[in-house]
């Protein structure tokens, strides 16, 4: 996925972020993540030369550091980022244990997503998490409200906590 200044054009599908600021605290979250001990494995690249572009960024959340405590668990940048929480399929506990700190890091709900092949493990997602956040997908993404057609206030102290 490319970003750039042509978005009339329609070559970039991606515009520039909203302002410097918004631009400099995405690359504060990713210069976290990094110290953290999470990896960039896709995009992270910004280009502020004309406009604040941010490249789509994919980051695997390191299992040593994936603590309540992390700000890449606990923070929303606000800017083009996947964090993927992978588990290992030969612990019995692994998906559990994602599950669990995905339910109790923080303290907002907005909206979820979890994608997984593994029926079981969709469907204890689902019976655990759907009632965490407001809006919440299996193997798709949220990417707007349909007014009238999805639940609105988000989980928590998030939205209107509804």
């Amino acid at each position: 996925m490319t970003h750039g200044d042509d978005i009339k054009q329609f070559h970039h599908p991606l515009g520039p972020i909203v302002s410097e600021a918004a631009f400099n605290r995405f690359g504060d979250f990713l210069a976290t993540a990094r110290k953290e001990g999470h990896q960039v494995i896709y995009g992270g690249k910004q280009d502020g030369s004309k406009g604040f572009f941010l490249q789509p960024t994919i980051l695997e959340v390191n299992e040593a550091d994936r603590t309540a405590e992390s700000e890449t668990m606990t923070k929303e940048p606000f800017g083009p980022l996947f964090a993927v929480q992978t588990y290992d399929n030969a612990s019995p506990s692994g998906f559990e244990d994602v599950r669990e700190l995905i339910d109790r890091t923080t303290g907002y709900g907005l909206a979820g997503s979890v994608f997984a092949r593994d029926r079981s493990a969709v469907q204890v997602a689902n019976h655990i998490l759907r009632d965490s956040v407001g809006m919440f997908c299996i193997n798709d993404k949220f990417t707007g409200a349909v007014i009238g057609a999805n639940p609105f206030g988000g989980a928590r102290s998030s939205g209107t906590n509804e």
